[in-house]
């Protein structure tokens, strides 16, 4: 998870690359399409593909989900909000 999440230097990755490599660590069955970096040149177009991304892996959503699912969706939620923060 931190493989995905951190770049070599210990920071967080750019939202950017985490929503290009986010089905590198989601579950199998995950309502997720992965996204190209060519998908995310605009602002909005980030904006909407986070907001997709924290509505599947919310932990919310993913209660009544086993331990490593929900294990899995709260680390990528609050990569997702950290790197949002950062932008």
């Amino acid at each position: 998870m931190d493989a995905w999440r951190l770049d070599s230097n210990g920071q967080t990755k750019s939202l950017r690359v985490l929503l290009c490599t986010l089905e590198t660590v989601l579950w199998e069955g995950a309502k997720w399409k992965s996204v190209k970096m060519s998908e995310l040149v605009n602002a909005r177009k980030v904006h909407i593909k986070y907001l997709r991304a924290c509505a599947v892996v919310h932990p919310d959503k993913n209660m009544d989900a086993g331990v490593e699912r929900k294990y899995i969706a709260e680390r990528v939620f609050a990569a997702l909000n950290e790197a949002k923060k950062r932008e």
